[in-house]
């Protein structure tokens, strides 16, 4: 995540709330890519409880 933030104000980025959208949809779509052998859960509403 850390690289991901990094990136963003290195480009000038300033809106934080995009910015938290977009780095919670790289993370968690990530999460959800690696644990895809587990069927039917999702790591976002593990995390969020949605």
């Amino acid at each position: 995540m850390k690289g991901l933030v990094d990136s963003a104000g290195d480009r000038g980025e300033r809106d934080d709330a995009t910015l938290v959208a977009r780095v919670s949809r790289a993370v968690f779509g990530y999460l959800e890519h690696v644990s895809s052998d587990h069927a039917g859960t999702s790591a976002y509403s593990e995390v969020t409880g949605v």
